[in-house]
């Protein structure tokens, strides 16, 4: 990493030699207070022989460094090392991503065990990125202030080797209701109205309107990540979900095709309206009796506030079906946004069957609940998959059961498998338990960077 300087002027006496070199070296990232750019400037004088007549300028010149910058990656990059918490409660999440990551060739890294926090921190206060130069590539994990009480050192010894580790606080202390580092995602690269964004932009998720209780982003977070410029922010609507997480609507997955108009990957979408379709086609050949949760102890739906209903109860559920509409409007608000500003046709999008409900927030005092209420996902939710090029894991549904087959996945399975994805369900309803709200939280993934050379391109201008 690297000391910032906003200014570097360097003055020296050329004797018989008409050579010097200086060197720069800074030691932090571009920031509010830091532009990242550091100046260095040089002027010839030529001294006269006569102490009354002042010296002449020969020459002047200046350059200007910029910092490297902090650079986040994508879903679609290829995996080089997966972090799992190895806590008995998730054993067969933890069983099946090692499998996974055998198959992509990708380094399994164990971390500490966390009996309080329960693997959290890997997804809601660790991100992993990295910083170049063109003579070395530094991969760096950026800590979040996700929890005031959670030791730094916890996440700083779980890295491997030559990780690099930061930190990225407040200066209040405050922790915002969307530091979580969940609240980030990274978009492949894409070119929009021929622009072209070659690292991809910066997804964060905020209030989109004035409200007592609206969550955003903390000012010093996205202060830092706009200050980046090289992977342009995009602001989502994000306050009507519980957690405050990208991935429970939306992701991103790679694709090979290379053919005209192929944008190199798919976004995938949550979409209630696709689930109750698939439903009512199943409630018409006869299977509204069959069962949601039919594999589930009762005691783990119990602690999630989940019944065991046939499809025909799902269908009739007014309520249930108001809350979805919801839903779907807030994605939809969002899928016209990420088709306006990452340049993406209805054929770059694939909606993924899920069903949500309405809430009250589960993590906070009763004599600080809000009224308002805010999406959960109904079963283990689809959208939070672990992409390792076209091996897929993702959570099992518990979806009913027709002639043996869990009829989410089926759907799933033929969505995704004729585009080249291999789709393993992780069989691990614990990994949706409360505490640990749902199975990514308990794993992060260390990916390659991108090939091309952040200096390569200009920068956003910034505001």
């Amino acid at each position: 990493m690297m000391v910032a300087c906003t200014k570097v002027i360097a003055v020296g006496m050329i004797q018989n030699h008409l050579k010097e070199t200086f060197y720069v070296e800074a030691m932090e990232f571009p920031s509010a207070d830091f532009s990242g750019l550091i100046s260095y400037s040089v002027s010839l004088v030529e001294e006269s022989q006569d102490p009354s007549i002042p010296e002449t300028l020969v020459y002047k010149d200046m350059v200007v460094f910029r910092v490297a910058p902090c650079i986040f990656t994508p879903s679609t990059q290829m995996p080089l090392e997966v972090y799992l918490c190895r806590e008995l409660q998730v054993q067969g999440f933890v069983n099946t991503v090692m499998e996974l990551s055998e198959k992509s060739n990708s380094q399994v890294v164990s971390v500490y065990k966390d009996s309080n926090h329960l693997g959290r921190w890997l997804q809601d206060a660790m991100a992993f990125c990295y910083t170049q130069a063109p003579h070395k590539t530094l991969s760096l994990v950026l800590n979040t202030p996700w929890v005031l009480t959670l030791d730094d050192l916890l996440v700083k010894y779980s890295l491997s080797a030559g990780v690099g580790y930061m930190i990225q606080g407040t200066k209040d202390h405050r922790v915002a209701s969307m530091d979580s580092i969940g609240n980030l995602m990274v978009s492949p690269p894409v070119k929009v109205e021929g622009k072209e964004y070659p690292l991809g932009r910066n997804l964060i998720g905020s209030c989109f309107y004035p409200s007592k209780e609206g969550q955003n982003m903390g000012k010093a977070l996205w202060d830092f990540l706009y200050a980046q410029r090289v992977q342009a922010l995009v602001e989502l609507f994000l306050d009507w979900l519980m957690v405050g997480h990208m991935d429970e609507f939306m992701c991103f997955i790679p694709t090979q095709d290379k053919s005209e108009g192929n944008k190199g990957f798919w976004l995938l979408l949550a979409s209630p309206s696709s689930c109750y379709r698939l439903f009512e086609e199943k409630q018409k050949e006869g299977y509204g009796h069959l069962t949601l949760f039919a594999e589930v102890r009762e005691d783990q739906l119990l602690s999630n506030r989940r019944e065991a209903n046939t499809i025909n109860q799902l269908l009739a559920d007014e309520n249930m079906r108001k809350q979805n509409n919801y839903v779907e409007k807030c994605i939809n608000l969002n899928r016209d946004i990420l088709k306006k500003e990452l340049g993406l046709v209805e054929r770059d999008i694939i909606d993924i069957p899920q069903l949500f409900c309405l809430e009250q927030l589960t993590n906070v005092p009763s004599n600080e609940q809000m009224a308002k209420l805010f999406a959960r996902p109904y079963f283990p939710n689809l959208l939070q998959m672990i992409a390792m090029d076209k091996n897929l894991g993702i959570p099992k549904p518990f979806g009913p059961q027709i002639k043996g087959i869990c009829c989410l996945e089926e759907k799933i399975c033929q969505l995704l498998e004729p585009l080249g994805f291999k789709c393993t369900f992780i069989d691990d309803f614990n990994c949706y338990l409360t505490e640990i709200r749902d199975f990514c939280a308990c794993a992060n993934i260390c990916r390659v960077p991108f090939a091309f050379k952040w200096w390569r391109m200009v920068p956003e201008p910034q505001a």
